[in-house]
C-alpha cells in the first residue's frame, strides 16, 4: 500500500499497511461516512485528496485525514465514489440534499413524550423548519416526530441521512410523522428538485 502526494519538488511516495477496512468516521459537517480504509502510509499536512494505491499500482482510495498516531483514513475507491467523480468530471455539482429542518435525537423525543403521558417512540423531533424548504413545502412542522423515511425507521440523524443519500438525484421520499402530543401517524412526500444546470 502506498500514497502519492504531489509537491513543489515532485511527488512524494510513502508506504504502509492496511490496518482496517470498512471504518466509519464523521465528516466535517458531522455526517457519518462508512467504508473507509485505515492505513499507515504517512501523509504530510495538506495531503487530503491524494491517492492511495495497492502494491501493484491500482487506485484503492482517496486519503482524507489522520485518525491517530500513525493511522490515516482513505475513502474507498468503490463504485459510489467513481460515480461521484464521473459526475464532477461531467460538470454536475455535488448533491447535498437536505430537508431544511433541525432535529433532536430519539432520547429527547422519548423523554418529552413520557413527560406528557404518551408512550415512548423512537424518532427525530423537529425543532425548526426552514421556511420554503422541502420539508415545509411537504407540510412538516416544528414539533413533528419523524419516525420513518422510505422503508427506514428513524432512530438517529444518520438514519435520515442514509435514507436521503439512497434517493435518485431528483427523487422524492415518503416520511411517516407522528404529532409530538399524539399517536396517529401520517405520511407526507418530500420532493427534491434537481439543481439548475
Amino acid at each position: 500500500m502506498f500514497s502519492v502526494v504531489p509537491g513543489p519538488h515532485g511527488a512524494r511516495v510513502s508506504f504502509g499497511m492496511v490496518s482496517a477496512v470498512g471504518r466509519p468516521f464523521r465528516g466535517p459537517r458531522g455526517r457519518l461516512v462508512t467504508g473507509a480504509i485505515e492505513h499507515t502510509a504517512p501523509l504530510p499536512r495538506g495531503a487530503s485528496g491524494s491517492p492511495l494505491f495497492d502494491s501493484v499500482g491500482r487506485l484503492v482510495g482517496l486519503n482524507t485525514h489522520r485518525v491517530g498516531d500513525g493511522f490515516y483514513l482513505a475513502l474507498a475507491a468503490d463504485g459510489d465514489l467513481r460515480q461521484r467523480l464521473d459526475a464532477l468530471a461531467a460538470g454536475q455539482a455535488p448533491l447535498h440534499r437536505h430537508l431544511g429542518i433541525a432535529v433532536a435525537p430519539a432520547p429527547v423525543a422519548r423523554r418529552l413524550r413520557r413527560s406528557v403521558g404518551l408512550p415512548e417512540r423512537d424518532g427525530l423531533l423537529v425543532r425548526a423548519v426552514e421556511p420554503s424548504g422541502p420539508a415545509a413545502t411537504a407540510g412538516i412542522e416544528t414539533g413533528d416526530l419523524l419516525v420513518r423515511a422510505g422503508d427506514r425507521d428513524l432512530a438517529t440523524p444518520d438514519d435520515l441521512h442514509a435514507a436521503l443519500d439512497a434517493l435518485d438525484r431528483d427523487g422524492a421520499v415518503s416520511i411517516a410523522i407522528v404529532a409530538m402530543r399524539g399517536a396517529d401517524e401520517r405520511t407526507v412526500t418530500v420532493s427534491f428538485t434537481p439543481p439548475a444546470a
